[in-house]
C-alpha cells in the first residue's frame, strides 16, 4: 500500500511538472507570436515608406551624394 501511494505521488508530481512545462511553452509561444506580429508590422511600415520614397523621387535628377534604392528585377527586392 505504501508503494502505491509513493507511485501515485510520483505520477501526480510528474503531471504537475508536465502541466507547468506546457504552460511555459504556451507562454513562450504567445511571446513569439506577439514578436512576429510586431516584426511583420514593422516590415510592412518600412515597405510602405520605401514605396512612398520611390514615388517622391521618381522623375527627379540624381545628384552626387543622394541616397538611392536599387530594385532587383527578378525578385523585386529593394536595396539601399
Amino acid at each position: 500500500m505504501a508503494t502505491a501511494k509513493k507511485e501515485q505521488r510520483g505520477v501526480y508530481t510528474s503531471e504537475l511538472v508536465q502541466q507547468s512545462s506546457h504552460s511555459m511553452v504556451a507562454s513562450r509561444q504567445r511571446d513569439l507570436d506577439a514578436e512576429l506580429s510586431r516584426q511583420h508590422d514593422s516590415c510592412k511600415e518600412e515597405n510602405d515608406n520605401n514605396i512612398t520614397e520611390v514615388r517622391r523621387q521618381q522623375g527627379k535628377k540624381l545628384h552626387y551624394g543622394d541616397t538611392v534604392q536599387l530594385q532587383h528585377v527578378a525578385s523585386g527586392a529593394l536595396f539601399v
